[in-house]
């Protein structure tokens, strides 16, 4: 870790332990806490790669839920994701589940809280463009808190994701995930 701060979430030290472990390059930047993908916006211009917004939601008819990686500026289309999952009827959900399967309050969901010991049957959905680029291209995300913005090559998000195992959905064309509205529909506050 390049910088030294006081570690809230247990699970953010497990991820940095778990960097170093698997020989992970990244870099940390601290910031106030954010809890939308505007703040989010607004405090991480310099910093380098992919900028992503992240939404956890679940299939009301069969339990599952999903961790959805989209780019920042896009909007989920809950019809095509349960197309592409599978799913009957997709909402977003609470606060108490987002605590209890990824150890996160609104305002920190990060892919990285599939580090938590309850997140084991939770799916990850990955956007198009974390598919289709390179190992080399640098992504962001929170470190399981949202006052700290991490970067790592996508080859490494990569091993991360390998190491924790969980089933994983691609979407296989670029806007399959956007939802059909105007800005002014989206009230999605997850960063």
């Amino acid at each position: 870790m390049k910088e030294t701060q006081e570690i809230y979430n247990p699970d953010e030290k497990r991820l940095y332990d778990l960097f170093s472990h698997l020989h992970i390059s990244y870099q940390v930047k601290h910031h106030p806490a954010v809890f939308t993908t505007e703040e989010a916006q607004r405090l991480r211009t310099d910093f380098p790669g992919m900028k992503m917004k992240n939404l956890f939601v679940k299939d009301k008819a069969s339990g599952m839920y999903y961790l959805v990686v989209l780019g920042e500026n896009r909007r989920l289309n809950f019809n095509e994701l349960k197309r592409l999952t599978g799913g009957k009827k997709a909402c977003f959900t609470t606060p108490e589940e987002l605590e209890h399967y990824l150890g996160l309050i609104p305002g920190s969901v990060t892919p990285f809280g599939l580090i938590h010991e309850n997140a084991g049957d939770v799916i990850l959905v990955l956007d198009y463009s974390i598919v289709s680029a390179g190992a080399d291209a640098v992504i962001n995300f929170h470190p399981c808190v949202n006052t700290a913005t991490v970067a790592l090559s996508i080859g490494d998000f990569r091993r991360v994701l390998d190491h924790f195992g969980n089933r994983i959905v691609e979407e296989q064309f670029q806007g399959q995930l956007d939802k059909i509205a105007s800005p002014a529909d989206d009230k999605e506050v997850r960063a």
